[in-house]
């Protein structure tokens, strides 16, 4: 495997090599599960982590694997830290990947949805499109600062995830709505159908009233 590339996620900055203390074995397999579980996560919830995410969990595991070939008493500090940079970045990559899943979701179900009151059935809806929109601006503004911010890989996590279970809430609701908006189909016909009787009752009316003249 070739050398790995460069982090240069937004909002995660890399750990200095300089810094102490060097991450161990725990803080690596620690930051591991952590992507590890974030991917999986991501796959489940619409089949699909994202390579870049994947990449980088690859990455950290070359790097681990390097730091043990050191021939020390201990793994190499240097990969050591590069292989949790990469586990971060891929918690970073992985949720980016479902924040923008998500965000395709709930645009998808306003449009689905844009003739009836959503609300009347989802009563957070207008929570859900504010954090919707402030998800928006947080990927913005990520990209925009890059490394110069201080790394929020976590937000994006948490972020993901509150956007999932909105989802999960919205795909819940369809059923609900769907009767509403079929409900109102049959009110309009029904609608229809009394305002077009009660206009050829009056036609008749009329023309009966004009016949016994």
């Amino acid at each position: 495997m070739s050398e790995s590339p460069e982090l240069r996620s937004p909002n995660v900055v890399p750990l200095d090599v300089n810094q102490l203390p060097v991450p161990d074995f725990h803080t690596l397999v620690r930051e591991y599960e952590i992507a590890d579980e974030l991917c999986k996560e991501v796959q489940h919830f619409r089949s699909a982590a994202g390579i870049p995410a994947i990449n980088e969990l690859r990455y950290a595991g070359y790097h681990y694997i390097n730091a043990c070939r050191s021939g020390g008493t201990s793994p190499a500090p240097t990969e050591m830290i590069k292989a949790v940079n990469h586990c971060r970045r891929a918690t970073y990559e992985a949720a980016e990947a479902g924040i923008l899943m998500a965000l395709d979701e709930i645009r998808s179900f306003r449009t689905d949805y844009k003739t009836i009151v959503v609300s009347e059935v989802v009563p957070n809806w207008p929570v859900i499109l504010t954090e919707a929109q402030g998800a928006v601006e947080h990927l913005r503004k990520s990209r925009e600062h890059g490394d110069d911010r201080k790394s929020d890989y976590t937000r994006h996590r948490d972020l993901f995830r509150t956007l999932k279970s909105h989802c999960d809430l919205l795909e819940s609701s369809r059923d609900d709505l769907n009767n509403k908006i079929r409900g109102g189909i049959r009110e309009t016909r029904r609608f229809l159908l009394n305002s077009g009787l009660t206009v050829l009752g009056i036609a008749v009316a009329v023309v009966l009233g004009i016949l016994a003249l």
